[in-house]
């Protein structure tokens, strides 16, 4: 009986240990090396956007391919950022990073500057010539050799975790394997000391032991025969089912590992917001950054309506990751189906807002704002949602209007919803955003209202894409913890005529 207990205990201090080890390797897969592999590959993605804008102009002198080459440029310091969050702690790592930021600044210098300089003052042929010479062509190169270093790297992290989890998978079984093996022979002994009246029972529980012990779990082990021989089956049928719920949780950790990205990364794409470029009249541009990975409780997109009108949306579900995710997707899909309807705006915010969500606990704030561009009409609801700002350029100030509240949070019982009217004109930004962004902390002192204006005072010019990238920017530097909430931004202008 203490050689049992003795097996028993060793074997779950083992088990115990080994899932432990398992769950920190899952969690070093899914949390930092996947998404840090991911956004090595943005980075590359970026220069080669970047080069190939930059090479396009030069050769056609359509300005048309510079907007690739300045939106690469504009996201590239926030991957590079989030890089070096995740790689905090991982000094080789964070140096080849900085060897991939240097050769980048370098063909910069090398390459698009001069290029581009040589063709606004000497002309497209001078910056042939340059082009001619090679210079910017090596040194591009060069940062995809550093950022394929820096890759192969990564991955190579990624390669081992998952490698250590697979050890601690293998470790759980031989543990099974070697625990099973000392029960069969602990028993056996016992049988052989055992007065002769409990030879059938002991016997009946050693062929039960032994199908277990050769891979039989699915059969039960019967606690028959006198107490002490009883007991012995109770305890190896709750061994059994004890092997069972760690082999179970072993295979389904296994799963987790190969399946947990794409999802996630699916259910990303799922609350990304859709294509602009077939919006009528307006021009408008967005970017989330999710709390907590790829997911975030927060979401905004823009949808044509019927008329030509484009609504412009944010949501905010309450906490973030992969729950609120789900939540976000749910009211996502349900609002912007019903918003390519004829319906109404109120009628089909009312219709997307009830009976979101099977917790009633879960509560949602949203701001939708319709834009007709034909006449400047603005049309909105605020369901307690940080108001939205209708911004205009006067002198050295920044002129706001806000779309304030004009109902309760969703998911909240109280009175309906109402819609309010405005109008703008083509010299105004309308500015939606989360709170994540008013709510970004210094010490005791929010981002606020009032950092969003000082941020858009220092622009030169207000266009959607500028003032989204400055603000998110912005509150970033600000906050003393940018992980704290998810950060959402979008902004929208009239296209002139």
């Amino acid at each position: 009986m203490l050689a049992l207990c003795a097996i028993v205990v060793a074997r779950a201090v083992i088990v115990t240990v080994t899932l432990n080890h398992l769950d920190d390797h899952a969690k070093l897969v899914s949390g930092t090396w996947q998404p840090a592999s991911a956004d090595a590959r943005a980075v590359l993605t970026a220069l080669v956007d970047e080069e190939t804008g930059e090479r396009g102009f030069l050769i056609t002198g359509d300005k048309s391919f510079l907007h690739p080459y300045r939106e690469a440029r504009a996201a590239l310091p926030d991957t590079l950022d989030e890089l070096r969050l995740r790689l905090h702690g991982h000094p080789g790592l964070l140096r080849e990073l900085d060897a991939v930021e240097s050769a980048a600044r370098h063909w910069r210098e090398v390459g698009p500057r001069r290029e581009l300089t040589a063709r606004r003052d000497a002309g497209t042929r001078q910056a042939q010539r340059l082009v001619a010479r090679g210079a910017g062509k090596r040194a591009f190169r060069q940062v995809r050799a550093r950022v394929d270093t820096f890759q192969q790297a990564i991955d190579a992290q990624l390669v081992d975790a998952q490698e250590q989890a697979d050890t601690a998978i293998a470790t759980l079984r031989t543990t099974y394997d070697w625990s099973a093996g000392f029960l069969v022979l602990v028993v056996a002994g016992t049988a052989v000391v055992m007065r002769r009246w409990l030879l059938a029972p002991v016997e009946a529980l050693r062929r039960n032991l032994r199908a277990v012990a050769t891979g039989q779990l699915h059969l039960p082990i019967e606690a028959v025969g006198p107490v002490e021989v009883a007991a012995i089956g109770a305890d190896a049928e709750a061994m059994r089912r004890r092997i069972i719920a760690e082999v179970d949780a072993g295979r389904a950790a296994t799963q987790a590992l190969l399946q947990r990205g794409p999802v996630v990364v699916g259910l990303r794409r799922q609350l990304d917001s859709g294509p602009t470029d077939g919006l009528s009249g307006v021009d408008v541009y967005g970017l989330l950054q999710p709390a907590e990975g790829l997911l975030a409780g927060d979401w905004w997109d823009s949808v044509r309506r019927p008329d030509d009108s484009t609504a412009l949306v944010v949501t905010d579900v309450a906490g973030h990751g992969a729950d609120a995710g789900l939540s976000a997707a749910r009211f996502k899909e349900r609002l912007t189906i019903l918003l390519r309807t004829e319906l109404d705006l109120l009628t089909a915010f009312q219709v997307a807002a009830a009976d979101l969500d099977d917790r009633p606990e879960r509560l949602l704030t949203c701001l939708v704002v319709q834009v007709q561009p034909a006449t400047g009409q603005v049309t909105w609801i605020n369901a307690g949602h940080p108001s939205g700002l209708l911004c205009r350029r006067v002198g050295d100030s920044i002129d706001t209007r806000a779309l304030t509240t004009t109902g309760p949070l969703i998911g909240f019982p109280a009175d309906p919803w109402t819609v309010s009217e405005t109008t703008m004109t083509p010299a105004d930004l309308l500015l939606v955003f989360s709170d994540g962004v008013t709510e970004a902390r210094r010490a005791d002192e929010e981002f606020g209202r009032a950092g969003v204006v000082r941020t858009l005072t220092r622009l030169p010019d207000l266009t959607p894409a500028t003032a989204v990238t400055e603000i998110v920017h912005a509150v970033r530097a600000y906050a003393d913890n940018a992980q704290r909430d998810d950060i959402t931004c979008a902004g929208l202008r009239l296209a002139p005529a």
